[in-house]
């Protein structure tokens, strides 16, 4: 991509952005469009998780230094 056609993409994606923040509900239907929001609101299966957020260690790797 070349500088020109970066510059030409990022206006369009400004001004895309633009026209879909302008109403609350062009934003929910641009969500659930794309698979985010269920059409209630709630987020998609995809991207809910019951897991909690943040840093987990590896259990596998914590039995292997223990075994040597």
């Amino acid at each position: 991509m070349t500088s020109k056609e970066h510059k030409e993409y990022i206006a369009a994606l400004k001004q895309y952005s633009a026209e879909l923040l302008k109403s609350e509900n062009d934003s929910k239907r641009f969500l659930v469009d794309a698979g985010i929001h269920t059409p209630t609101g709630r987020l998609t299966r995809v991207y809910s998780s019951s897991e909690s957020i943040g840093y987990k260690k590896d259990s596998s790797n914590i039995q292997k230094d223990k075994k040597d």
